[in-house]
């Protein structure tokens, strides 16, 4: 309820990201992996940064903000087990096209960042492996936008957003 203090249990600082978090799996398997992003100069980007080393992300494609904090994502999860995510873009939202030309190869990004960038790696890269998680999903994306990745893995309630209707049953989510 609105204006209600709701009392936690737990809380954990854990670096990650979308994007982060795609890259420090493909790290952690042994792939070869760069990540291209902005963190500010904090606490918080330098944790980012170090985690990503650790399992040999490549980390020449981060650029540092300074002035800017790093983007954060405050995820509160129910007794139920149901999440709510608030982002807060900081750095992220200063990824800029010239910060992308200096890397590509292949490329998965997500909606925390500028849509003009995602757009731009699209028509940069259409030789490219393109995957697109598509959070935080938008319902007022432009009507040709999803078109020319090669993968885009929206979960169910992004899905949703994405197609402007609510999927009742499994059946219905299983030919989308």
């Amino acid at each position: 309820l609105s204006g209600e203090t709701i009392l936690g249990e737990d809380v954990n600082l854990v670096p990650g990201g979308k994007g982060a978090n795609q890259a420090y799996a493909v790290g952690k398997l042994g792939g070869q992996v760069d990540m291209i992003g902005a963190v500010g100069d904090d606490l918080y980007g330098r944790m980012l940064i170090e985690n990503l080393q650790n399992v040999g992300v490549g980390i020449s494609g981060i650029e540092i903000i300074q002035g800017t904090p790093t983007g954060n994502a405050f995820i509160s999860v129910d007794e139920g087990g149901e999440n709510s995510i608030i982002v807060v873009q900081g750095a992220n939202n200063k990824l800029t096209t010239q910060m992308i030309d200096k890397h590509v190869d292949i490329i998965i990004m997500q909606l925390e960042i500028p849509l003009e960038v995602v757009e731009y790696v699209k028509t940069l890269a259409q030789e490219k492996l393109i995957i697109l998680d598509p959070a935080p999903a938008q319902d007022d994306l432009p009507k040709q936008f999803l078109e020319g990745f090669t993968i885009v893995k929206p979960n169910e309630t992004e899905l949703q957003t994405l197609i402007g209707k609510k999927l009742e049953t499994k059946e219905e989510r299983r030919n989308y």
